[in-house]
């Protein structure tokens, strides 16, 4: 049976691979980007619009409005956010904010509009991005924003996981280390690439958790 997935980040190299990948096998995709972008087909099972995962208000229109056409989603997969390097005697407060912003409140606010909806149907998964940096502050330290944004995703994940895991709903975090995209090769060209995970790797790996039936390990570490 076909599944009804909502994407964000959907126009980035995760986000993209993450669409293709539930597109390929005919499940019906939402796509969020950040350009602004009614509510519309691109084609037969295929939605997509934009909007500022940073306004609250915004999102939460737009998970209506998704619930409007369908009456069920089976999984959420957050992939929005952005990275910045910078150490701890350097970061400035708004680098630390920003990052938050982006790669936190995106996740925050997406999460929190359709929580109601999962309730009520009984079920869900939900997919967060975080980092290596993130799950561990050692890793971090050239990085300071930008781990101090996303181990709040892994304290989300378990909030969630506690409180809403009776409820069906399942949260998982994923831990990629470094994603193999034309940007990350552009800014690290004397890297090995053979060791970075593709995103159609994380793709595919996301599509196999949602015949999982609850939550095992919540991290999904590559």
């Amino acid at each position: 049976m076909h599944k009804k997935i909502i994407v964000t980040g959907a126009t980035g190299n995760l986000g993209s691979a993450v669409v293709s990948t539930f597109l390929n096998t005919g499940d019906v995709v939402f796509g969020v980007g950040h350009k602004k972008e009614s509510l519309h087909l691109k084609s037969q099972n295929h939605w997509h619009a934009g909007v500022d995962l940073q306004d609250a208000n915004a999102t939460g229109k737009l998970i209506q409005e998704i619930f409007e056409k369908e009456q069920v989603i089976d999984m959420l997969v957050c992939t929005a956010g952005g990275f910045i390097s910078g150490k701890l005697e350097n970061v400035k407060e708004g680098d630390i904010l920003e990052q938050i912003q982006l790669n936190f409140m995106t996740c925050f606010n997406i999460v929190q509009a359709i929580l109601p909806h999962l309730i009520k149907q009984g079920k869900g998964k939900i997919f967060l991005v975080g980092s290596k940096p993130g799950f561990n502050m050692e890793k971090g330290s050239n990085s300071v924003a930008y781990a101090l944004s996303k181990s709040l995703i892994f304290r989300l994940a378990e909030m969630l996981n506690y409180e809403y895991r009776s409820s069906g709903i399942s949260t998982y975090v994923i831990v990629p280390g470094t994603i193999d995209t034309p940007e990350n090769r552009a800014t690290m060209p004397n890297q090995n690439f053979a060791k970075w995970v593709s995103p159609d790797t994380i793709a595919e790996t996301i599509k196999n958790y949602i015949a999982e039936p609850a939550v095992n390990n919540p991290i999904i570490s590559f």
